[in-house]
């Protein structure tokens, strides 16, 4: 099972197959076209949502990662300071307020850009 999402709620198991590359093409066929229709949003939502599940996604991810590799990096250098346990508590303080903003931000970026994409 490849290109796609395994969805469970506890009680049963889905597969959302996302659509292929041809897909989001031009000269895509009427059932890819219909099918993204049956999936609950039309032919651009589609293939916007493969665009942001293949490549947006992992990106942010691993960006996530960064607070944590600069306090990896702090600590292996010897650069937290008299007190670490301070430093660790403020920087992911600062960290978990910068996420939350950012997060926050998100909904209407997406009713903005909703307008374009529709």
């Amino acid at each position: 099972m490849t290109g796609g999402v395994t969805v469970s709620d506890g009680f049963k198991e889905e597969f959302l197959a996302l659509p292929s590359a041809g897909s989001c093409s031009r000269s895509a066929g009427r059932d890819a076209r219909q099918d993204s229709r049956r999936n609950g949003g039309g032919y651009r939502k589609a293939c916007y949502k493969r665009l942001m599940v293949r490549w947006f996604k992992p990106v942010v991810f691993r960006a996530c990662l960064g607070p944590l590799a600069r306090l990896g990096w702090k600590a292996y250098m010897g650069l937290l300071g008299a007190n670490p346990i301070e430093v660790i508590t403020h920087s992911t303080g600062d960290w978990i307020l910068i996420f939350l903003l950012v997060t926050l931000s998100i909904t209407p970026l997406r009713k903005l850009d909703r307008a374009a994409l529709a």
